[in-house]
């Protein structure tokens, strides 16, 4: 009785105090969240493989992080120029196809940003800036945002009877808007910094690993908490 009625609020404290210690610990180590974060991701898509709407939100993040580590390589592979070519390239075709997305429209602004500001740099300088990088990361949280909202037509064209509507799905989605407006301001100010060499003009940088980690955290967390309130629930009809 008193589980059924506390049971599930102090399984979402117990939950929500872990994750925020694991954002605390993995923050200096991008490389061993990126693992943790994937084998959660991995360990709710197996316990939640008979339930077609988490497992294909999980699908969506996996399939990202796998694209971030993969785009990691490329970029180290192919030079600054050629990850330049590729990730603008990318950045050009995702701004079109989801030009129904307010958000695309902060994808089409940094990428005009980044392209000046490289110009700028290699005409006045004579040096190359690498800020390819975060186009590529606002370019894959877009198709990630377009991924959640086409979730459910997709999966209704395969499992009419078992597709729902998630709660997760908009919590995501939000998310993701956020995680795009802070990846755009780091551009914007980068573009700023660059523009009128003002080096000490580094808000945002400074406070871009903290912001960036609750983020995620958060995701990671909605993600798990969706799982289990499904697991409990299933517990509880059986």
């Amino acid at each position: 009785m008193l589980f059924s009625l506390y049971g599930q609020k102090i399984l979402t404290a117990l939950f929500g105090g872990l994750f925020i210690a694991l954002g605390v610990y993995t923050f200096d180590d991008a490389v061993l969240f990126d693992r943790i974060s994937i084998f959660i991701l991995l360990f709710v898509a197996i316990l939640c493989r008979k339930d077609v709407n988490v497992l294909g939100v999980v699908l969506i993040f996996i399939a990202g992080r796998l694209l971030d580590e993969t785009a990691w390589n490329i970029m180290l592979a192919s030079g600054a120029y050629g990850s330049k070519f590729i990730f603008y390239a990318l950045a050009a075709f995702i701004f079109f196809f989801t030009k129904y997305d307010r958000f695309s429209y902060c994808l089409i602004t940094a990428l005009l940003l980044s392209i000046s500001i490289d110009i700028f740099t290699l005409v006045k300088q004579g040096t190359e800036l690498n800020i390819q990088w975060y186009i590529f990361q606002i370019t894959l949280v877009l198709t990630q945002r377009h991924c959640l909202l086409y979730r459910l037509p997709y999966t209704e064209s395969l499992y009419p009877k078992e597709t729902r509507s998630l709660h997760v799905d908009w919590q995501l989605y939000k998310a993701e808007g956020i995680a795009i407006l802070l990846l755009t301001a780091m551009v914007i100010e980068y573009f700023i910094r660059h523009i009128f060499q003002l080096s000490d003009f580094v808000y945002i940088y400074n406070a871009f690993a903290h912001l960036n980690s609750i983020i995620l955290i958060y995701i990671i967390w909605c993600i798990f908490n969706q799982s289990y309130k499904i697991l409990l629930s299933n517990v509880k009809a059986f």
